[in-house]
């Protein structure tokens, strides 16, 4: 079962991204991440719980609410 708002979390995280002009390549980088893991955590292709802890930490890191 998925965290709570993982998917309104998703949509948070991309909504912030395009407000402020960031590529998902950009915040790949910033996580030491591999871009196309980050694309399915945001499109929702990938959930698990480690895809659950990455959004619950942009949206921290980042104060998206």
């Amino acid at each position: 079962k998925a965290m709570p708002n993982a998917d309104g979390g998703r949509q948070k995280i991309l909504d912030y991204l395009k407000d402020n002009d960031l590529t998902i390549t950009t915040l790949a980088v910033q996580y030491s991440m591999a871009r196309q893991d980050v694309t399915n955590i945001l499109n929702g292709k990938l959930k698990n719980p480690q895809a659950n802890r990455f959004i619950a930490r942009v949206i921290e890191d980042f104060k998206i609410r």
